[in-house]
């Protein structure tokens, strides 16, 4: 192989990897973002339950 197709494949892994990188991350903070949100809404869920039963708001 010449010097010219190992640069372009070089730069073709560096990109795919990279890219694989960043999607990662975006996925990883989305997921942060679910999980801190399911957790907000299960605690009003949690706290309006405990109004209703026990009757003291």
């Amino acid at each position: 192989m010449n010097n010219k197709g190992f640069a372009i494949t070089t730069m073709v892994y560096a990109a795919i990897i990279l890219f694989s990188l960043v999607m990662f991350a975006v996925l990883g903070i989305e997921k942060n973002k679910y999980v801190n949100q399911k957790t907000y809404v299960e605690d009003i869920n949690d706290q309006l339950n405990d109004c209703l039963s026990g009757g003291s708001c």
